[in-house]
C-alpha cells in the first residue's frame, strides 16, 4: 500500500524509548526499541522479538558505508532513546537520532518493558536475578548507582561521587614510590593530575570500564586513556606523560628508531636485562663513564678491541672474568699502574716475549724462585762485567795453597764452583749444547715459487724466491692460507717499475674494454666510474691499464678512506681476470678476482704518511692490507682488500712485513 505520511511528507511523528536489543542479525548498528505511547510494559503482549528494528541515525563523521568511519553507535540494553518514525502511517521504521540521559532512582526490572532486559545474574537461584544489569546498584567498574545522574563521575567530578578508577590509580601508584637511580635521587610514578571541573572534561566509557578523557578544565589540560586492567597513559596540563603497563610491553620498529631526552634519563631494570645488537654497537659519551658491578663481570671478545683514553673499572665484592678467543692488544702511552693486593697467577702456555725500551726494577722482599725445564740465560750482551761461570778463567790469580774461590784449588786460575744451567753475561760455548740438523737447501728458489704460482715466467733473484718461499712456509704452518696474499705483484702497475713476473715496464693492458656500450670479462659489476653512476666526486682516480668494475661497497670504503686520508686514490689494479690475475703473479685465490680488492699507489709519500694512510684504512672497514714499497721493482703501493682479516709484507706473509709498519698495524687491530 502507499502511504502517503512517508518519510514525514505530511506528518512527522516522533517518539522516546528504551533499547531492549542490539544484537542486530544484519550487524548493521539497528536497536530494539520499546516506545512510549506505542507499546505497553507487558512483554506478554509485546515481546522483544516483535519490536520493529530501529535505525541509528550516525554523524556526519562517518560516511556509513564500504567499512568506513565510526562503527555503529554505542547503546546497550536500557538506553533511552528519542526518535522519529519515517513511516508515519504504519509505525514500523524508527529512526534513533539520539539518547537521553536521566536521573535514574530505581534498578531495573528485566521483568517488565521499559528496563534492561537482561538480568544482572543469570542463575535464578542467586539473589538480584529479577533486578537488570543496568542502572546498576551500584555498577563494579565505577560505583556508579541509582539516584544520581547518568554523566559519567569523571566529567562531572562531584563531592562524594569519586569514580572507582581513581581510587585504583592512587593505590597502585603507591607501590612505585621510590625507585632507585642508579648513582642518583629515586623517583616515583607520579600522582594522576586529574583536577575536572564540569562540563569541560569529555569522558567516553565502556561497558567493561575502558576510559577515554580530553579534559579542557583550565590549567588542568589534560588527555588520559585507560585500560580496565589498570594500563595508562596520561598527559597533564604541563605536557608530562606519564604510561604504565601493568602486563608486558612490546616496542617493534621495522625501520629506525630514534630517541632524543633533552635532560637525564634513568631505566631501572628489576630483573635481567638482555640486549642483542646484529651489528656494531657504538657508544659516545662526551663527559665520564662509571660502571658499577655488584657481582661477577664476564666479557667476551671474539676479534680486537681499542680503548683511547682515560678508562676505570670498579668492580667491588665480586670477581671479574675476561675471556678472548682472539688477540689482545693493550696500548698505553703513558704510564701503566698496576696494585694487585693478593696474589697473581699467570698461566702461558706459549711463548712470552717482553721487550723493555728503558731500566727494569724488579724488587722482591721475599724470595725468588725461577724453575725451568730448560736453561735459564740472562744476558748482558757487549758488556765487560760479566758473571763467573763454571770453567771461566779468574780475573784474580790464586794465591797458592788455595784462594778465595776455592781452598782445594791452588793455583789453577780456574772457578771449579758454578751452576751448569743458569748463564749471567755473555753464555758463550762452554756449557751450551749445540744441535745440528740436516737442512734441505733449495738449489732453484726461483723454479720453486714460479711453479707454486702456475707462471710462465719470474723474474726475481734467488734472495726473493727464498723470502717468498720461506713466507709462504710461515703462513701453511700457522694454519693461513698462502694463496689468499698476494705473493708478487707488478710493482707500481706499470707508472715505471719492472714485472717481477715478466720483467715488463710500463702499462699492462688487461684486455677489457671499458665503454659503457660494450665491456667484456667476468666481473657481475659496473665499471666504478662517473658514466655508471659511482665515483661522482672525483675521489677514485683509476689508471688507465686498471679494471674498474669492483665491488659498490669496497668502493664506498675506498671514497671514506679518501674522505679521511685527505687525499684521492690512485688505483694501480682493481677486478682481474684469472687469467690477467696470473699474469701479474696475483695469489691463486685473490680478491681481485671478486672486484673485493684495489692497490692503491703510495709513491712520493713519507713513512708517516703511509701510517697515516694503514690508520685510516682500518677505521674504513679494511680486512686485508699488503704493503709493497720495492726500490728493485718499483713498487710504491698497498693492497687494500674486504676479505678475512690479515695484513702481510712484500712477499706475501706476515714474516716478510716491515718492521717500521708492524706497531701501526698491530694497534689497528692486524695479528703481526
Amino acid at each position: 500500500m502507499f502511504m502517503i505520511n512517508f518519510q514525514g511528507q505530511d506528518g512527522f511523528v516522533w517518539f522516546t524509548g528504551v533499547v531492549e536489543d542490539r544484537q542486530d542479525p544484519t550487524k548493521l548498528g539497528r536497536v530494539r526499541i520499546r516506545c512510549v505511547g506505542y507499546h505497553t510494559d507487558n512483554k506478554v503482549k509485546i515481546p522483544t522479538e516483535d519490536l520493529p528494528w530501529a535505525w541509528v541515525m550516525q554523524n556526519v563523521h562517518t560516511p556509513a558505508m564500504s567499512g568506513w568511519g565510526d562503527t555503529p553507535g554505542f547503546m546497550v540494553e536500557g538506553t533511552w532513546v528519542v526518535g522519529f518514525f519515517r513511516d508515519a502511517d504504519t509505525l514500523q521504521e524508527p529512526i534513533v537520532i539520539g539518547t537521553l540521559p536521566g536521573v535514574p532512582n530505581q534498578a531495573g526490572n528485566p521483568n517488565y518493558g521499559f528496563h534492561d532486559p537482561r538480568r544482572r545474574d543469570e542463575d535464578p537461584e542467586k539473589e538480584g536475578y529479577n533486578i537488570s544489569k543496568y542502572p546498576p546498584t551500584p555498577l563494579s567498574s565505577s560505583d556508579h548507582s541509582i539516584n544520581e545522574s547518568d554523566v559519567n563521575r569523571l566529567a562531572r567530578n562531584e563531592s562524594g561521587f569519586s569514580h572507582k578508577m581513581l581510587d585504583t590509580k592512587n593505590k597502585h601508584q603507591a607501590n612505585y614510590v621510590n625507585i632507585p637511580v642508579a648513582g642518583g635521587t629515586p623517583f616515583a610514578e607520579p600522582v594522576s593530575s586529574y583536577q575536572a571541573e564540569y562540563p569541560f572534561n569529555h569522558v567516553m566509557e565502556s561497558e567493561s570500564g575502558h576510559i577515554k578523557e580530553y579534559d579542557d578544565t583550565e590549567e588542568n589540560e589534560r588527555i588520559h586513556e585507560y585500560h580496565r586492567a589498570g594500563t595508562f597513559y596520561e598527559i597533564d596540563g604541563g605536557g608530562n606523560r606519564t604510561v604504565k603497563i601493568v602486563g608486558d610491553g612490546y616496542h617493534i620498529v621495522a625501520g629506525s628508531d630514534h630517541l632524543f631526552v633533552g635532560g637525564n634519563a634513568n631505566i631501572t631494570v628489576e630483573s635481567n636485562c638482555n640486549m642483542y645488537v646484529k651489528k656494531d654497537w657504538n657508544i659516545q659519551v662526551d663527559g665520564d663513564m662509571n660502571l658499577l658491578v655488584q657481582g661477577n663481570k664476564t666479557e667476551q671478545v671474539m676479534c680486537g678491541g681499542t680503548i683511547e683514553g682515560f678508562s676505570k673499572e670498579i668492580v667491588k665484592n665480586g670477581f671479574k672474568t675476561t675471556s678472548v678467543d682472539h688477540t689482545v692488544t693493550n696500548i698505553y702511552g703513558e704510564k701503566f699502574n698496576e696494585h694487585i693486593k693478593s696474589d697473581i697467577t699467570k698461566d702461558y702456555l706459549t711463548n712470552v716475549v717482553e721487550r723493555i725500551g728503558g731500566t727494569y726494577d724488579f724488587d722482591v722482599t721475599k724470595e725468588v724462585t725461577m724453575d725451568s725445564a730448560s736453561t735459564i740465560k740472562i744476558n748482558q750482551p757487549g758488556a765487560t762485567q760479566n758473571a763467573a761461570r763454571k770453567g771461566d778463567t779468574a780475573d784474580t790469580g790464586d794465591a797458592g795453597g788455595g784462594s778465595h774461590f776455592d781452598v782445594n784449588a791452588a793455583g789453577t786460575d780456574i772457578i771449579e764452583v758454578g751452576s751448569p744451567t743458569v748463564f749471567i753475561g755473555d753464555t758463550g760455548v762452554a756449557d751450551e749444547v749445540v744441535e745440528t740438523e740436516l737442512i734441505e737447501v733449495d738449489l732453484d728458489p726461483v723454479e720453486t715459487v714460479r711453479s707454486g704460482y702456475g707462471l710462465p715466467s719470474l723474474n726475481i733473484d734467488a734472495v726473493t724466491a727464498r723470502s717468498i718461499s720461506d713466507g709462504r712456509a710461515v703462513e701453511i704452518a700457522n694454519g693461513i692460507d698462502p694463496d689468499t696474499n698476494e705473493g708478487i705483484e707488478y710493482g707500481d702497475g706499470g707508472i715505471g717499475g719492472i714485472s717481477p713476473v715478466t720483467g715488463e715496464t710500463g702499462a699492462i693492458d688487461t684486455g677489457a674494454s671499458l665503454n659503457q656500450e660494450n665491456y667484456s670479462g667476468g666481473s657481475e659489476f659496473d665499471p666504478y666510474t662517473k658514466e655508471f653512476g659511482h665515483n661522482l666526486e672525483d675521489k677514485l682516480r683509476f689508471l688507465g691499464h686498471t679494471d674498474p668494475r669492483i665491488n659498490p661497497e669496497l668502493g664506498r670504503i675506498l671514497e671514506n678512506l679518501s674522505d679521511s686520508y685527505g687525499q684521492k686514490l690512485t688505483i694501480t689494479s682493481a677486478y682481474r681476470s684469472p687469467a690477467y690475475n696470473a699474469k701479474v703473479g696475483g695469489a691463486k685465490k685473490s680478491v681481485h678476482q671478486q672486484g673485493l680488492a684495489c692497490d692503491v699507489v703510495m709513491r712520493n709519500t713519507t713513512k708517516d704518511q703511509r701510517l697515516d694512510f694503514i690508520r685510516k684504512a682500518a677505521e674504513a672497514g679494511i680486512k686485508g692490507l699488503g704493503l709493497y714499497f720495492s726500490s728493485g721493482s718499483g713498487a710504491n703501493f698497498i693492497h687494500c682488500d674486504l676479505g678475512k682479516t690479515r695484513q702481510w709484507g712484500p712477499s706475501g706473509s706476515r714474516r716478510s712485513q716491515y718492521g717500521w709498519a708492524k706497531p701501526t698495524l698491530k694497534a689497528s687491530g692486524w695479528f703481526v
